[in-house]
């Protein structure tokens, strides 16, 4: 791990990074490579594995090579342990959707709120389902109801950031047009373009991101 962070200082030609971000490795390995029919199985992060990064963390941070402790996974499962277990981590990273609701008595976000940590939303385009394509097919292309689903997204105050995934310089235009109208009510068009992205969303999920309907409600 103190490897990969002296990698990544000298590739970004840095003395410090801002945050460093393990991922939880969280898929079944017998599963990952099975037919398109197959779901691959979410494991947890074991205490082990992060009691070593925790203490990697320690170790750099009094080094002055990083300043925040973050984490990424799929499993919804894995944040909760770092957060009630782990007060080191200071950023959490996972796929918050465009139709994702909150949830009541078990929120991540609330929950992520109470403990004072940042949390990153990734992959608001479904995996690019929600642009009528399938994952990995993703091409250059520029969907302007990109727009309509970052504004929702951008709604949700208990989020720090939000990640949007982009192949094309130009699809930097719609994303930051979207993050001026965040202060703005949906309008019609918005209305329409959710309804739509709604539709591709379910119709474009293949078996190896049906996953991501664990995040329908956070």
């Amino acid at each position: 791990m103190i490897k990969e962070i002296e990698g990544r200082l000298k590739h970004y030609k840095t003395d410090m990074l801002d945050i460093w971000r393990p991922v939880g490795a969280t898929w079944d390995e017998d599963k990952t490579k099975t037919t398109q029919k197959s779901i691959p199985t979410m494991l947890m992060v074991s205490h082990r594995t992060l009691d070593m990064v925790v203490e990697v963390f320690q170790k750099v941070h009094r080094q002055g090579k990083v300043r925040w402790l973050g984490i990424s996974a799929h499993n919804p499962k894995v944040f909760r342990r770092v957060l009630n277990e782990y007060p080191q981590f200071s950023i959490i990273l996972f796929p918050h959707l465009f139709l994702t609701k909150p949830f009541g008595g078990d929120s991540l976000l609330a929950l992520a709120k109470q403990k004072d940590v940042g949390v990153i939303g990734i992959k608001p385009f479904g995996a690019g389902t929600v642009f009528n394509i399938k994952p990995r097919e993703i091409t250059g292309k520029i969907d302007k109801k990109a727009a309509s689903l970052l504004k929702k997204i951008l709604q949700e105050k208990r989020l720090s950031a939000v990640l949007p995934g982009v192949t094309i310089p130009e699809q930097l235009e719609v994303n930051v047009e979207a993050s001026y109208g965040r202060h703005k009510p949906l309008d019609a068009e918005d209305q329409e373009a959710l309804h739509r992205c709604t539709e591709n969303f379910y119709a474009n999920l293949t078996p190896e991101y049906k996953w991501l309907h664990n995040w329908e409600v956070v």
